[in-house]
């Protein structure tokens, strides 16, 4: 048993041996503690019929993941800059992907950008200017 906590069980383990270049050699393990990578790259069962993968991504800028009001699920910030016509290809890869729903991207594309509610705001809460009025 190991001490170490699987951080996204199902997912291939590896052992890459020369960390130097991109075409460096991987070897499949299932001990975590042998292990020094995990994978995109989902365990096979005898009933899968293609290889599947999870978004398993090395962001080299800085980034949060907040969590939602809604429990598992989170919201994503990248400090990043992108042109429109670029984040508009980006939202729709991720929709293709089952990454964002559908409905969150036409209106985001309709609105000209996405929004997130901030942190403290729950889906249930009235706007500030309604809770303001209300007092």
């Amino acid at each position: 048993m190991s001490e170490h906590e699987h951080p996204m069980p199902g997912q291939q383990l590896g052992l890459l041996e020369c960390w130097k270049g991109y075409d460096s050699q991987v070897q499949a393990v299932d001990d975590l503690d042998e292990a020094n990578i995990i994978t995109s790259k989902v365990k096979r069962t005898v009933l899968d019929f293609e290889p599947m993968h999870k978004v398993l991504i090395d962001v080299d800028l800085p980034a949060q993941l907040l969590p939602s009001s809604t429990p598992g699920h989170f919201h994503l910030y990248i400090d990043k800059p992108i042109n429109w016509v670029d984040y508009v290809d980006l939202l729709r890869a991720l929709e293709r992907c089952g990454i964002v729903e559908p409905g969150y991207v036409s209106a985001s594309i309709d609105r000209g950008f996405t929004s997130l509610r901030l942190p403290w705001i729950k889906k249930s809460d009235p706007s500030p200017a309604l809770r303001k009025w209300a007092s």
